[in-house]
């Protein structure tokens, strides 16, 4: 392993100065950017550690928050290393050695001995808490937990069966800090906080998880090694169908009487809230939680205005089923959705950025529920006639689902102040990872039972 290290090092500053003058001229300048901003992030970091000595830690919780999250992110980038993640089965390394020659190359690019740097001086406001130690070490593990989750997460990424699982943890990572946050009113890097003023549980946690993360990086590899990946189709030809695919279903629904019905009614809201001299703010928020009803029985029945014949058109497009969904959703959202845009931006004329974002984000999250129960009846119980589909229990759990989203909004908005857009966010988060589940539930399930979808579309 020591070897291919070398050659790895040897083969990357070679591209690199070899590379022609735009591969130098880059280089200095990142060396320049990255020490003009290290200079401003210490003066910052030393701020912040102010702020923390008198007892106010919520510029570092944000900080780290964000270290972390770029430590999760795939910021390594392969293009330049003679050896990549699947060039190593090639050669007779074990498991364990192709893990830590995969770990050890992520650092020869200087990008990466920049981020180090930053994620290392980072500790500086970490030692005006009581017990500094106790900080450092969750730092550490939860840093390592980030890393090793985003080589996981990279992993799974790169082969056919696990790109949706890979976006899927993502989402619910997301929620998961949503969830967190309308809790605790508190991000995640609170942990880092209160180890430091002494709870030893979180250092107990932090280290599980990074434990955690480490074995499943480590177990991705060899899996990923054993998989396929992703299937090569062309990106012009698969962005044109797709294309195709999303005006054709959009100019479908804009025949459907229930859109023209939301467009009108869209119509009168936009009228109503910017020459009403004194709107009311919650009728805004009730009318879209209508809209969303009025619509729900269309994204129930994605695949009604198709048809028998209109599904096997599916089968010449170089699209995968959920990106058949997709499109279809994303249609639907820009027909029933769309017009909300207008909308908000007006609320926040006349409400304040406050009520103009809680309310856009209300409109997102109605649009993902709509969405993620209308795939799962679309595939499971499709119809031919007409644009509505689900039984009358379908239509019912759709009902409760809008009308605890509407009542949720109201509520976040009325008690929590300055903050509800963070509330708002966090319900629409919980709502994105459900959709993204049933995306992946429901194309699965469309690849599989085709045959019989197509037969109830007859």
């Amino acid at each position: 392993m020591g070897n291919l290290l070398r050659w790895q090092w040897l083969a990357y500053w070679r591209r690199v100065l070899r590379g022609g003058t735009a591969a130098k001229t880059n280089l200095l300048v990142m060396g320049v950017l990255g020490a003009a901003g290290f200079a401003r992030y210490l003066t910052f970091l030393r701020d912040v550690a102010k702020q923390t000595a008198t007892g106010s830690t919520w510029v570092l919780e944000l900080t780290l928050a964000a270290i972390l999250l770029i430590l999760l992110q795939p910021w390594w980038n392969e293009e330049r290393l003679a050896l990549g993640t699947r060039d190593m089965a090639r050669y007779p390394l074990t498991a364990m050695s192709r893990f830590w020659f995969r770990v050890l190359s992520r650092f020869i690019s200087p990008f990466s001995w920049v981020l180090v740097l930053f994620v290392w001086v980072s500790v500086w406001p970490l030692f005006a808490l009581p017990r500094p130690i106790l900080a450092m070490l969750t730092y550490c593990w939860l840093a390592t937990a980030a890393f090793a989750g985003g080589l996981a997460l990279s992993d799974l990424s790169k082969t056919a069966k696990g790109t949706w699982p890979a976006r899927l943890v993502w989402l619910v990572l997301a929620a998961a800090a949503g969830v967190w946050w309308w809790v605790q009113r508190a991000l995640p890097s609170y942990l880092i906080v209160a180890s430091g003023r002494g709870q030893w549980l979180t250092v107990i946690v932090s280290a599980l998880a990074a434990s955690a993360a480490f074995y499943g990086a480590w177990r991705t590899l060899p899996w990923m090694l054993g998989q396929a990946p992703p299937a090569e189709r062309s990106r012009q030809a698969r962005s044109a169908r797709t294309l195709t695919l999303f005006r054709r279903e959009l100019r479908l629904l804009m025949r459907l009487v229930e859109v023209r019905t939301a467009w009108f009614i869209y119509g009168a809201l936009i009228v109503y809230m910017a020459t009403a001299s004194h709107p009311e703010p919650d009728a805004l928020r009730v009318m879209l939680g209508v809209l969303a009803y009025l619509s729900i029985a269309v994204a129930m029945n994605c695949f009604g205005l198709d048809g028998a014949g209109g599904l096997d058109r599916f089968l010449l497009f170089p699209l995968r089923r959920g990106q058949v969904i997709a499109a279809k959703n994303t249609a639907f959202a820009m027909a029933l959705t769309g017009p909300a845009l207008p909308l908000v931006m007006i609320a926040a004329w006349r409400f304040g950025w406050r009520e103009g974002t809680a309310d856009l984000l209300e409109a997102i999250a109605l649009c993902l529920a709509m969405l993620a129960w209308g795939n799962i009846t679309s595939v499971l119980r499709p119809e031919g006639s007409g644009s509505g589909g689900g039984n009358v229990i379908d239509q019912l759990i759709a009902t409760v689902v809008i009308g605890l989203v509407t009542a949720g909004a109201i509520g976040i908005l009325r008690s929590t102040g300055n903050a509800a857009p963070v509330y708002v966010f966090a319900l629409a988060a919980v709502f994105a990872a459900l959709y993204s589940g049933s995306l992946w539930w429901s194309a699965g399930y469309f690849a599989r039972e085709y045959e019989q979808i197509r037969k109830a579309l007859n």
